[in-house]
């Protein structure tokens, strides 16, 4: 429970980007939402968000530059619904300090890597951290889900098998902390017109479905990197949409890459590699064609706040 806020108190957090390593949709379902059968990996690329609070009210101000309206931002929404759901479900809570929010933006917005949701994800947890959490059990993760499919994912673990609309998890060992490379193309699409281009070509049998059920994406991703199955549904609209895209599968992988595919709905594309040598000449090899990279490594859980900066 919290008493009276004596000085501004800040906390920050590292917000990790995701990536598919499988990712299969299925039919478009009544409710207008896709099922899915998806493997998540954390890695670790990372927004910061922070929290300051200081004197009373409970009011909630986004601080930086933001592309849309406050109440629009899925960092004010979480924020809004942690202490919406604080006065309903803890007894005599004290009043809320002011909130202050802030993002440094590394995640490319639009990549397929989650960026927003992990940004809201780790709000989440701050907001837990400094309040206490809830004494009713889940509560934080129904109103991740509220925000969105894939904000659950964000709260626990480093990978997570994610079924239905992607909020079913099923948490499943990481890898080791394998070196990577992201390759972030110029292009964007957006996740509903992705969708609607997997639906067309299905419709025109363009694109024959393939599927692996839920006990062969477990099977498979106990076998060696190099032997995965995996597959994204997402790449054939894109590579018949974004030609060039085909240059980014094949130089990921005529760069030694182990696995290579594209995260999300697009339009980040990444490889993993056995070794940092490895890694880093793809890296250096795919800037020189003029894309922007990241090298980095697989994250095997998320991180944890930090008080003041300390």
């Amino acid at each position: 429970m919290v008493a009276v806020i004596l000085s501004i108190m800040t906390l920050t957090i590292e917000a990790p980007a995701k990536i598919n390593l499988h990712l299969q949709v299925g039919k478009l379902r009544s409710d207008g939402y896709h099922d899915l059968l998806s493997l998540m990996h954390l890695v670790d690329l990372s927004d910061r968000v922070s929290l300051r609070m200081e004197g009373k009210g409970g009011t909630v101000e986004l601080e930086g530059n933001f592309d849309c309206r406050k109440e629009d931002n899925l960092l004010y929404k979480a924020a809004s619904a942690y202490l919406q759901e604080r006065q309903k479900r803890v007894p005599n809570a004290s009043p809320a300090p002011g909130l202050t929010i802030s993002c440094l933006k590394r995640i490319p917005a639009g990549g397929g890597l989650g960026g927003g949701s992990s940004d809201a994800a780790a709000l989440l947890k701050l907001l837990d951290r400094f309040f206490g959490a809830f004494p009713q059990k889940g509560v934080l993760d129904e109103i991740a889900l509220s925000l969105g499919s894939d904000v659950p994912f964000f709260l626990h673990t480093g990978a997570e098998i994610a079924q239905g609309r992607g909020e079913v998890l099923e948490p499943v060992e990481p890898l080791p902390a394998y070196p990577l490379v992201l390759v972030f193309p110029k292009w964007r699409i957006s996740t509903p017109d992705a969708y609607a281009s997997v639906d067309r070509l299905r419709r025109e049998k363009a694109d024959r479905p393939r599927s692996l059920s839920l006990e062969q994406l477990r099977e498979s991703y106990s076998r060696p990197v190099a032997q995965w199955p995996f597959f994204n549904d997402f790449t054939s609209p894109v590579l018949l949409q974004f030609p060039e895209s085909r240059n980014l599968l094949l130089g990921l992988q005529n760069q030694g890459a182990l696995f290579s595919q594209m995260s999300g709905s697009g339009s980040t594309f990444f490889g993993l590699f056995d070794g940092e040598k490895t890694a880093l000449r793809a890296f250096e090899r795919l800037k020189s064609m003029g894309y922007r990279c990241h090298l980095g490594k697989m994250l095997a859980r998320p991180y944890d706040p930090v008080y003041n900066g300390r």
